[in-house]
């Protein structure tokens, strides 16, 4: 099983940068269509497309964030351990924020079943689901352009010295 979990962790880390981005606007995409027909048409099955496209849409959400964990910083290690620190935080603390957001949906279904029929849960939660996957483009928006500028410097100093 850990050599399937391994085999299946290096390719997520080892994709085209342009496929990752790729599969994540389609699905943000798809996730904003399904959640604006849920609220104008509000059947039983733009309910369960809904929940179905949050769960697609974390999944693709920590694939994305893992990928550029480690493709996305790639310089001089001793000058980026503090900025990979923070981003691992950062993208961490939205993750379990999602998460539990949508945990907490789930328990609540247990308590009430119509819950996740409830227009204001939905709205509650594709809002916080907007924020994290925004804040986590900006930190990868962020150490993406602090990573080439690293990498620039270092080449220039590397090259300087010969």
């Amino acid at each position: 099983m850990k050599k399937i979990i391994d085999k299946i962790t290096y390719k997520i880390i080892h994709v085209d940068d342009k496929v990752i981005n790729t599969i994540t606007i389609i699905v943000d995409i798809l996730t904003a269509i399904i959640f604006t027909l849920t609220l104008i048409l509000r059947t039983n099955l733009m309910y369960g497309l809904y929940w179905i496209a949050i769960i697609l849409f974390l999944i693709v959400d920590v694939v994305s964030i893992m990928h550029w964990d480690v493709d996305g910083l790639k310089s001089e290690k001793n000058e980026t351990d503090k900025m990979i620190r923070g981003f691992r935080d950062a993208t961490a603390i939205t993750i379990i924020l999602s998460g539990l957001g949508f945990l907490a949906v789930i328990f609540l279904r247990e308590i009430n079943e119509n819950i996740t029929q409830n227009i204001y849960i939905i709205i509650a939660l594709f809002c916080l689901l907007a924020i994290t996957q925004l804040f986590n483009r900006l930190m990868i928006y962020s150490n993406i352009k602090h990573t080439s500028k690293f990498a620039k410097e270092f080449y220039i100093k590397n090259n300087k010295e010969k």
